[in-house]
């Protein structure tokens, strides 16, 4: 199991290879539907996620600066 709970992620998998790859695919799944969407087509929980994985994606930019 792989969890970041901050962004309320988690996958479950047989090993430690197949649970990160999970893990990577879901992350890019949910981010490639919220940063797709306009911010007034998301609930406003949806819109907080949004944010967090922005800011998260965004710390993770600048410190690989």
């Amino acid at each position: 199991m792989i969890e970041y709970e901050p962004l309320n992620l988690a996958v479950y998998e047989t090993d430690k290879e197949a649970a990160y790859s999970a893990f990577a695919a879901e992350f890019e799944a949910v981010w490639e539907h919220l940063v797709d969407s306009p911010d007034r087509s998301l609930t406003r929980d949806a819109r907080e996620w949004k944010a967090a994985f922005t800011d998260l994606v965004e710390d993770v930019e600048a410190t690989a600066a």
